[in-house]
């Protein structure tokens, strides 16, 4: 409802659960969160399981998670502490790769994100993903893609 400090806290709360694998929406106190937990209830976004919240799908944490993580994933895969990129990563990472426009921003980010993953497969099937889904953000570093990768693992 126009508050945008609630929305950001909100979207950065669903970064910090896929990068801790954190389940539970309320399991930080916060007083913004705590402000909108019922709001999100209410509207279904959250559900209650036993004694915590929890958003009703990952797809909808996801979506929040790149809603953070897209406009800063160079600062925060920059970090000291730089997160492991694991498989929970992955609908978050469609979710950022279809909103970013500029096709070398996207390349750059699939290759950090083949030097962070602890999956090779995370990388191919986000690639995958996007040539099938959005082959024009990816059509001039796919060659690039296969050489830093492995097209042997592509199987062509």
């Amino acid at each position: 409802n126009g508050n945008l400090d609630a929305e950001n806290s909100l979207c950065q709360r669903a970064y910090t659960m896929i990068v801790e694998r954190d389940l539970v929406f309320d399991s930080v106190e916060t007083p913004k969160l705590r402000e909108i937990t019922s709001d999100l209830s209410r509207e279904k976004f959250l559900v209650r399981r036993e004694n915590s919240y929890n958003f009703r799908h990952d797809l909808i944490r996801s979506y929040l998670a790149s809603e953070y993580f897209s406009p800063r994933w160079q600062i925060l895969l920059r970090e000291k502490d730089e997160p492991q990129i694991d498989s929970n990563w992955l609908e978050m990472l469609k979710f950022t790769c279809g909103d970013l426009i500029n096709s070398l921003e996207i390349r750059d980010l699939i290759f950090k994100v083949m030097t962070q993953s602890i999956s090779k497969d995370l990388v191919k099937k986000l690639f995958e993903w996007l040539k099938d889904n959005h082959p024009d953000k990816c059509a001039e570093w796919e060659t690039e893609f296969y050489a830093r990768y492995g097209k042997l693992d592509f199987g062509g």
